[in-house]
């Protein structure tokens, strides 16, 4: 069915009917409907500036398929971190359906946090970003661990490396792990290797509630250098445990889907199975009834279409004219139907080297582009325009 068209949030009442030879089910539930909206973002070529450095953004509008669209903007505001307004553009139009501005910061300009908005109508879009002195990372500390770990399990293996803003990997480092994002409480004192890689093993049977975990390059005595001096970013990693899903005997008919690995690849096909227990029924033209343990297992090719979560329901339709069913929501990868590709060539060059930069879309598309330090993201690594958001 369609969705109706509403001009408000309302919740209606949907029945659902199905009608065999043998059987009837029908089901009443309350659905939310909520109006069509474009969604704006506003981007920033950096997450952080410096006082005298220019601010340049732009802002978008999407439609429901992720299309940009021609859209006027009634006032974009900049406001500094004491709500001052410091810029300011009215009835302005996306070119070619984005629009990009710049701003020059003040030399003097305050330290803090300066706020972008965008509106349309009675809409206003947000962004923000930071003004401050810093100084670039030189290293950068990852965690490779699960976010979730079954209970099950007694020992959990878990990867630190360092490496530097080439990406290489940082030799004899010391690194120290801590139980908490801001404790003091060291857990393990780590030294990385030829391939800038620590890797260790934790005992689970000590830890069966989540735990939170910081990796870093500074002990527990060590003062944080100021600004002006070099320094690196530490890394963290929460763990929680994973209840296993079973299926203990139960009284009743059930079927339930089974977990996988998440999140599914776009563009592959998954596996799903669901395990089923069949109790008291009884065959036709059969005097028995039968208890029965079994399981089904089928495929389903993952397509942008169901990105971000994909639910899937099993149900069966029993002898006895019973409905037994079972869903369970599968988070998937963050893909889209327009495919994008970035390449350099070649991949690496030293300075005032020539290279060549190759984008490739689909005929037509409209393709947004900025170059800045890679360093500059490690300050403010959440502050990027990406799939989740």
């Amino acid at each position: 069915m369609r969705a109706p068209a509403v001009e408000k949030e309302s919740i209606q009442s949907i029945r659902v009917e199905v009608r065999g030879e043998s059987f009837q089910m029908m089901k009443d539930s309350s659905v939310m409907f909520k109006p069509y909206s474009e969604i704006t973002f506003i981007q920033t070529d950096k997450p952080v500036y410096k006082p005298g450095q220019t601010v340049h953004f732009r802002i978008v509008t999407l439609d429901t398929q992720f299309a940009p669209v021609i859209q006027l903007y009634s006032t974009v505001e900049l406001r500094d971190v004491h709500q001052n307004r410091i810029g300011q553009w009215t009835n302005v139009s996306t070119n070619g359906r984005i629009l990009q501005l710049s701003h020059p910061l003040s030399s003097e300009a305050p330290l803090g946090t300066y706020t972008l908005s965008a509106a349309v109508g009675e809409t206003r879009t947000q962004h923000s970003f930071k003004v401050k002195e810093y100084v670039l990372p030189r290293f950068e500390v990852k965690v490779n661990a699960p976010s979730e770990v079954n209970v099950a399990e007694s020992e959990l293996k878990i990867e630190i490396q360092v490496v530097d803003f080439k990406d290489l990997p940082v030799v004899d480092m010391p690194v120290y792990l801590y139980r908490g994002y801001w404790s003091s409480d060291v857990m393990l004192n780590l030294t990385t290797d030829q391939h800038g890689m620590a890797s260790f093993s934790l005992n689970m049977t000590d830890h069966n509630d989540h735990l939170n975990l910081r990796a870093s390059c500074y002990g527990p005595n060590i003062l944080r250098p100021s600004f002006q001096n070099k320094y690196y970013e530490d890394a963290r990693q929460a763990i929680s445990p994973l209840q296993p899903v079973t299926v203990q005997r139960p009284s009743v008919s059930s079927v339930v889907l089974q977990n996988v690995e998440q999140p599914l690849a776009c563009g592959k096909v998954a596996h799903f199975t669901g395990k089923y227990v069949v109790v008291g029924e009884k065959a036709q033209d059969s005097p028995l009834y039968f208890f029965y343990l079994g399981e089904v297992s089928f495929e389903l090719m993952v397509d942008p279409e169901m990105s971000p979560v994909l639910q899937v329901l099993v149900y069966s339709v029993l002898p006895s004219g019973n409905v037994i069913a079972g869903n369970k929501d599968f988070e998937t990868e963050k893909c889209f139907k327009h495919k994008v590709s970035l390449e350099f060539s070649p991949p690496r060059a030293v300075p005032a080297e020539q290279g060549t930069l190759k984008v490739t879309a689909q005929p037509g598309a409209l393709c947004g582009l900025s170059s800045v330090d890679q360093s500059v993201l490690l300050l403010e690594p959440n502050k990027q325009l990406d799939a989740d958001k």
